[in-house]
Order: structure tokens, then C-alpha cells, then sequence
């Protein structure tokens, strides 16, 4: 379980941590500097003299070159996070006359969905772009006004004439990609500013959605990856909330069963017993809160409006004045995707539960091995007394554990693995090695030696006392190999994060696309088979514990029995 954290932390530190926006306005203070011998040496003044400078010429080719530079860099780094915009990008590269925008129109390595490729085509070979998109333009302004006429002949003006029926036509997504284009070719004379980007990898099974709408084309001033993905991705979406919805419940049910067939039998009171029933408690919380988060969380990264209200002129019409400047932020940062509570109250409650389910399993593997070991001197009531003493220290150290962020400022919570909500920062890795790798060490070093002296000791003990113990060594044995089991692909996954190569977004010169989303959904498929496990204690007690067979019988009984008496009390009260 901290292993699934581990891969998927290595992989998003270095971009929600390190976040930067590079197409911020900035005031052009410091445009003598390019006119001069005096060299910019800090980071800083090479960001705001680029930064000032990204729609205009710089006569220093030096430092046109460095911010070449700079801006492929960060552009490169960041863009699979939201807020950049691959237009703007081949737009500032070409008016520097940047060598990465001759590679890049030679090579395009951003080209991932058919959007991307229409927007290398309009910066690259604008005649090629606009021979291309005619007859889907003109398709699609026939289709919303009928008695709409193309024009006969492809011209630069009659371009320019449809072109400027986008900026008052509302049309029903999904647009075409190349119309997606031509409203940004659009914008930059008619409807400037209103242009805007949508990127993300992080929809399982969706691979890159990447997208460009101009507000004047959708409507109400807002936007979202729903606005832009085709039929395929958003039947997949649909299909996964479903799915983790089902889950929910499942889990939630039958642990909820579990919590009450243990509290309403006393047989099953045991030591053994309070920590399962502990686990169940933890597990209940997977099936009612952290799993509906990622169903949730799914449909705020594909549905959730991205507000465009406001625009900028791009800088394009540049003036000395800051104060005169009007800014467009860029949209579709996947960090603004959910709101600070959310994101804290998930990550207290997901953090709580796989922290507490795997303090549980380590108790009731140490409280198996002192039977086994020394069964002599081993005290039931004693076990039990100190069972529940164990058990309400551990949820007091674990909703310790899980408030660090709330106080620590160097820890925070973030998504990880597409959806899973984790503790991050530089001191986390640390925190998951002491407080939950460790103890997964212990318990599966207690089940193996209790397994050892379970039957080292077999020839000394009546057949009635082995039999009963070694029945409970193997539910045991079961519990923790299920749940080995199911953290196996988050350890593959983190395996894969460290050894392969080409999954890594933020280093797209190396980035093989088909291997990368598969990685993500991959990294989804892991979580869920993790999380799963919540559901398989419920089927393990039913097969491995007569006691709690019958107490499950019983419970389902008396709920039947009072469901048929509510119907005949109603019964009887309307006649």
C-alpha cells in the first residue's frame, strides 16, 4: 500500500510542487537590457525579460536564443499539467525564430491527438492548414445555418470571411479538430484573448485530451475536457464511475455486515476479533468515503467548468504601462481542478484508512504469533484487554499520521496514480518508510513465524488444540496473502515507474505515448485491485469461520424478520 504511494509521488512531485506558469503578462521593465552589454545572469530576470518579449522580436539574438531556450524548457516540463498552451508556444517560437520551432515543425513532439496535429499544420503550413479545414468549415457553418454559401474559391479573404462566423456561432461540441484551430487563427485578430487551451493525461483510459475552444464558440464563458472529448472517452468515463460506484457500495455493505456480526456476537469478542474488527472499521471507510472520492474526482477532471471570464491581448499590443494590461490565466491546471477542502478531507480520510488497515493486520499478525509461540503462558483475557488498548492507540497514531499536512509545511496532500489521494512533499517518502513500510515488514515476518511454530509444534498438542490453532494460522495466512496479492501491481507499478522508459509526460523527447497512457491506466487498475481488498475479509470469515458464518445468517435473519414486520405493521395501519 505505501508502495502505491511511493511510484506514484516519484511521478507527480516534480510537477505539482514545481509548478510554473510561463506565459504570465509581466511588465516589459527591464526591454533596455536587450539593447545593451549588461548580461541577465539570474533565472528570475531571464524569466520576466522572456516573459516581456514573448510576441516581439529581441535584436539580441543571444538572448533571444536563451529564452528560446527557456521557453521550450518549461513548455516541455509542465504542459501535461494545464495552463499551457501549445498555439501560444509555436506562436512565440516562430516569432523568435527559434532552431526548436524549425525541429519542431520538422518533428512535432507534442503532435498526440488530432487537435495538436491541426495546430502544427496552421503554424507550420498555413496554406496546407487552411486547404485542409475548407470543407469541414464550410460543413459545419452549412450545417448551422442552412442558407449559409461557402465561398467558391479558397482565398484569403473568403478565409477570412468564414472565419468570422466563429466568433458569433454557437456550435455543439465536439467541434472538429481543425475548426478548434481556426477559431484560435481567429482570435488573433478579431477575437483576441478568448481563446483557450485544455490539456490532461490523467483520465484512464482516455490518453490525452487536448483541446482548444474560443468562449465566443460555446457559450456561457466556460469550459471543460467533457466540451472536447470524443464518444469513446466519454463512455469510458462513464463506465469507470460506474464501476467504482458498484464498488463503493459492495465494500460498504460487507463490511458494514462485518463491523455488525463481530459487535452482535460475543464469541467472536476476542482479541482476534478486535482487530478484525478494526480492519473492518478502516476498510468501511474505503467503501464509503475514499472510493466515491475517486468517482468524484473523475467527474470534476472531465466535467468541472473552467472559468474563462477573463482575457488579454496576448501582449501583442504592447504597452509600458503594467497597470494597462488586461491578463488571461491559463486553463486547465489539474491543481485547480478541485477545491482545497476537498482535496484535504479526502486525502485525511484516504491516508487514515490504508494507514489503520495496515496497523490492524500488523497487531493481529503479532497477537497470532504470541499464541503460536508461547501458548502457554498466552492469556485470552489478558489479549483481549490489550487488544483493545493496541487498537485505540493505533487509530489515535494513524489520525496523526494522517493530519501531518494540516501542520506541516512541508507536506501537503495531492492526487497520485490518476485519482488516489496521498501525502506529498519532500519529508513524505520518509514518513511512509517509518510509518507504514515497516510495519508491513513486521507483518509479514509475524506470518511467516507463525506459520513456522505453528507446525513446529504440531506433535506437541492435542489433536483439538492444533486443529483449532492451525485453523486459525490459515484465516490468518489467507488475510495477509489476499492482501499481498492485491498490493503486487502497485509494486509492478512502481517498478515500471523507475526502470521503464518513455512513460514520463514532463520529458516528452522520450516519451512513447502508447506506452505512457497505458502506464496510467495501468496505475487505475493497480489502485483499484488495492482498494478491492477491502471486500475479500467478508468472504474469508464466511469461509474460514463457522462462528462468523452463523452470526451472518443470524443478522440476515433478523434484518429480513424486521423488514417483513415494517411491511405488515404498514399493512395493517392502511386497512
Amino acid at each position: 500500500m505505501v508502495l502505491c504511494y511511493s511510484f506514484a509521488l516519484l511521478k507527480m512531485l516534480v510537477g505539482l510542487f514545481c509548478y510554473q506558469n510561463f506565459v504570465a503578462g509581466l511588465q516589459d521593465y527591464n526591454s533596455t537590457l536587450e539593447h545593451s552589454n549588461v548580461s541577465i545572469s539570474s533565472n528570475v530576470d531571464t524569466n520576466r525579460f522572456c516573459s516581456s518579449k514573448r510576441w516581439k522580436p529581441i535584436e539580441n539574438r543571444t538572448l533571444e536564443k536563451r529564452c528560446c531556450k527557456l521557453a521550450y524548457k518549461d513548455f516541455s516540463k509542465y504542459w501535461y499539467q494545464g495552463g499551457y498552451y501549445l498555439t501560444d508556444f509555436l506562436a512565440i517560437l516562430k516569432t523568435w525564430k527559434c532552431p526548436e520551432y524549425i525541429n519542431e515543425c520538422s518533428n512535432p513532439l507534442f503532435n498526440y491527438n488530432d487537435f495538436t496535429k491541426a495546430v502544427y499544420t496552421q503554424s507550420c503550413s498555413y496554406n496546407t492548414f487552411r486547404g485542409d479545414c475548407y470543407p469541414t468549415l464550410c460543413n459545419l457553418l452549412q450545417k448551422r445555418f442552412p442558407d449559409y454559401k461557402c465561398p467558391s474559391n479558397i482565398s484569403h479573404s473568403s478565409w477570412m470571411e468564414m472565419k468570422n462566423n466563429l466568433t458569433t456561432t454557437l456550435f455543439t461540441p465536439p467541434i472538429p479538430a481543425c475548426v478548434q484551430v481556426a477559431m484560435y487563427d481567429n482570435a488573433n485578430s478579431v477575437d483576441l484573448g478568448k481563446y483557450h487551451e485544455l490539456a490532461t493525461v490523467f483520465l484512464p483510459f482516455c490518453g490525452v485530451v487536448w483541446c482548444g475552444i474560443s468562449i465566443s464558440a460555446v457559450g456561457q464563458q466556460a469550459m471543460s475536457f467533457w466540451t472536447c472529448m470524443d464518444g469513446r472517452a466519454k463512455a469510458t468515463v462513464l463506465v469507470v464511475m460506474f464501476v467504482l460506484v458498484v464498488l463503493s457500495i459492495v465494500i460498504t455493505l460487507t463490511n458494514g455486515c462485518v463491523v455488525a456480526v463481530f459487535l452482535r456476537n460475543k464469541k467472536l469478542q476476542n482479541s482476534q476479533g478486535i482487530y478484525k474488527l478494526s480492519l473492518s472499521t478502516a476498510d468501511f471507510i474505503i467503501g464509503l468515503i475514499v472510493l466515491p472520492s475517486f468517482a468524484i474526482s473523475m467527474y470534476q477532471i472531465a466535467t468541472r467548468s473552467r472559468n474563462s471570464n477573463s482575457t488579454y491581448d496576448g501582449g501583442r499590443n504592447h504597452s509600458s504601462t503594467y497597470s494597462k494590461y488586461v491578463i488571461r490565466t491559463g486553463l486547465g491546471r489539474f491543481e485547480d481542478t478541485f477545491d482545497y477542502p476537498y482535496v484535504q478531507a479526502v486525502g485525511f480520510f484516504t491516508t487514515l484508512s490504508l494507514a489503520a488497515s495496515v496497523y490492524s493486520l500488523t497487531l493481529a499478525s503479532l497477537d497470532r504469533l504470541a499464541v503460536v509461540r508461547r501458548p502457554f503462558s498466552y492469556n485470552m483475557d489478558d489479549a483481549k484487554a490489550f487488544s483493545v488498548k493496541a487498537v485505540v492507540l493505533m487509530w489515535i497514531f494513524a489520525v496523526i499520521f494522517s493530519l501531518l499536512p494540516f501542520f506541516v509545511g512541508t507536506l501537503r496532500f495531492g492526487f497520485v496514480a490518476s485519482i488516489m489521494m496521498a501525502s506529498a512533499g519532500p519529508l513524505a517518502m520518509y514518513l511512509y518508510i517509518a510509518a507504514l513500510l515497516v510495519p508491513l515488514l513486521v507483518m509479514w515476518a509475524a506470518t511467516i513465524a507463525t506459520c513456522y511454530y505453528t507446525f513446529r509444534h504440531a506433535r506437541d498438542r492435542v489433536s483439538e488444540d492444533f486443529a483449532m490453532e492451525k485453523g486459525l494460522a490459515r484465516t490468518l495466512v489467507t488475510m495477509v496473502g489476499v492482501f499481498t496479492a492485491s498490493l503486487l501491481p502497485s509494486v509492478l507499478a512502481l517498478l515500471g515507474s523507475i526502470f521503464l522508459t518513455g512513460i514520463r509526460y514532463g520529458s516528452p523527447g522520450a516519451l512513447d505515448q502508447t506506452l505512457a497512457a497505458a502506464f496510467i491506466s495501468y496505475e487505475f487498475v493497480a489502485v483499484m485491485i488495492l482498494v478491492c481488498n477491502s471486500s475479500w475479509n467478508f468472504i474469508i470469515y464466511n469461509a474460514r469461520n463457522q462462528s462468523f458464518k452463523e452470526g451472518t445468517k443470524q443478522l440476515f435473519f433478523d434484518i429480513r424478520r424486521g423488514v417483513q414486520g415494517e411491511s405488515s405493521h404498514t399493512s395493517q395501519s392502511t386497512i
